[in-house]
């Protein structure tokens, strides 16, 4: 310990209060760890602490006295030998005895060669650095071991040039000075800044559920930051960073709120009796409530996957296929595979239908081995046709039908090969024709409208569907890249474990969901 003791005259001297705060900040992250189990932030945390104590050594006296080499080492001992880096050592199958704190090696491997002023700069300097490079591992110091075995100082400087790509003056305290230490805060908010990018790319992936998974992430964070000692501009940034991030994050929730509510109409086994079966396919009804009925389709098809993706994606020619349509068109484009449609139906014996709808596609494959398409009618939603800044005439001539829910679930079983079902639940609004009649009339024409879908996608040669893939081709050829990013995963020997294994996922999915929910109450 004597070594201690030659500290230079010129150093600031000690404040052993500000010592102990770093005793009581590595005692909170502890605790903090001990309570969410967060280990990646909490050691985060913990290597902050320990930059500003490598660095509080460095920059200030070291007195050759009993209180701050106890204090030192009680500090050192905790930044080393706590639940987070037993964690972390765990992971990472570290020895738990390696020491990563500039004190602790400087006591424990003591140099001949140089001075201490040289040697704690060299220390303190290539610590920092490996932190720098590989924050998310516990340093092991062997750029330090190495720089100690040099004898002579062009040695330890070419070292030190490796390190950094430039000249450093080892006999100054400037080389450690010019790595700043990041506070808490600063940390958190890079972290949710990255998240927010990774949201963007998620969404225009159109991987809904991974995105929301980020957004959880970035709540959490900003709930820390809330518990942090913060300024009054500190305070500021969060504020301006939930405001730029408001919409996105607000969009993000809606749309999971979304796909779980038609995942859970997928998941719905009770009740369904069946009207028809038909070679594969199988036509199923259900009264829900008094008042309306649901129909479901559901058959295994050999066809392109993305001529379905097709049929889903161009509104224009839904009349070529769906019953009593006579006008389809695109509204607003509002991201890849999202967008507002209207439809306009000639319905027998009344007057026409028209619905103005939300048609969007999701990219569940990595989730949940499937593809959902969903649908909804909008034009009695105003609050969401005011987040997608859309005006829809408040008068017309026609009825407004609503759809209740419209899924096109689609799980692929190889490159030509897929299981499909669609759940419907669809009001047309003909108070005068009795419910029996109307519902008679879904029933039997949802097998002609399956067995028309079924007999366009099985080929596109010379249709508008064609031409349209030749004008979106980067569109659908990026439908086709993730379709066989999934399969190339997969295993297609037997598409009946395959199929079970997509169902049982949505089940888990859901049921995860569910007790989450139970939690948050």
């Amino acid at each position: 310990m004597s070594k201690i003791s030659n500290s230079s005259d010129d150093l600031p001297a000690v404040d052993f209060d500000h010592l102990k705060k770093f005793e009581s900040r590595i005692n909170s992250a502890i605790s903090e760890f001990e309570e969410k189990q967060c280990t990646g932030y909490s050691y985060q945390v913990i290597k902050n602490i320990q930059q500003e104590v490598d660095q509080y050594f460095l920059m200030n006296e070291k007195p050759d006295s009993k209180e701050f080499i106890d204090l030192m080492t009680q500090i050192c001992t905790k930044l080393n030998e706590n639940p987070i880096v037993d964690s972390i050592n765990e992971q990472f199958q570290r020895k738990p005895s390696q020491k990563y704190s500039s004190y602790t090696n400087y006591i424990s491997q003591p140099t001949q060669d140089l001075d201490i002023d040289e040697e704690i700069q060299i220390e303190s300097f290539v610590h920092y650095k490996n932190h720098q490079v590989r924050y998310q591992e516990l340093d092991n110091l062997q750029d330090l071991n190495l720089a100690k075995s040099h004898s002579n100082r062009s040695n330890l400087q070419q070292k030190l040039q490796q390190l950094n790509g430039n000249n450093i003056n080892i006999s100054t305290p400037a080389a450690v000075e010019s790595v700043p230490t990041k506070s808490d805060f600063e940390i958190h908010m890079e972290k949710a800044n990255s998240h927010i990018k990774d949201i963007e790319e998620l969404l225009d992936s159109r991987k809904i559920l991974a995105a929301n998974r980020k957004v959880l992430k970035i709540e959490q964070i900003l709930s820390e930051c809330e518990e942090l000692d913060l300024s009054e501009q500190q305070k500021k940034t969060i504020e301006e960073f939930k405001e730029k991030n408001f919409k996105l994050i607000e969009l993000i929730k809606d749309e999971t709120d979304l796909i779980n509510y038609n995942l859970e109409v997928l998941q719905v086994e009770e009740g369904w009796i069946t009207e028809k079966e038909k070679g594969k396919i199988k036509i199923s009804y259900q009264y829900p409530d008094s008042n309306s009925l649901s129909l479901r389709m559901e058959s295994e098809l050999d066809l392109p996957l993305r001529n379905l993706l097709c049929l889903g994606n161009e509104f224009e020619y839904f009349k070529d296929y769906v019953p009593f349509v006579e006008e389809g068109k695109l509204v607003k484009d509002i991201r890849r595979a999202s967008k507002i449609g209207y439809a306009c139906m000639d319905v027998p014996m009344v007057s026409k239908r028209e619905c103005y709808f939300y048609g969007t596609g999701y990219n569940l494959l990595d989730e949940i081995g499937s593809i959902p398409l969903v649908s909804k009618s909008i034009h009695s939603d105003p609050e969401f046709c005011r987040k997608i800044d859309l005006q829809i005439p408040k008068t017309t001539k026609y009825v407004r039908l609503e759809y209740k829910y419209y899924v096109f679930n689609i799980i692929p079983l190889g490159p030509n090969k897929c299981y499909v079902k669609i759940v419907l639940n669809v009001d047309y609004k003909i108070p005068l024709v009795p419910k029996s009649i109307q519902n008679w009339c879904a029933r039997k024409f949802s097998l002609y409208f399956f067995e028309r879908i079924i007999k366009k996608a099985t080929n596109f040669a010379g249709t508008n569907w064609e031409k349209a893939m030749i004008k979106n081709k980067e569109f659908y050829d990026w439908l086709e890249s993730q379709i066989q990013e999934f399969l190339k995963n997969c295993d297609l020997t037997d598409n009946s474990n395959t199929l079970q294994q997509a169902k049982d996922k949505i089940a888990v999915y859901l049921q995860k969901k569910k007790q989450e929910q139970q939690q948050d109450v």
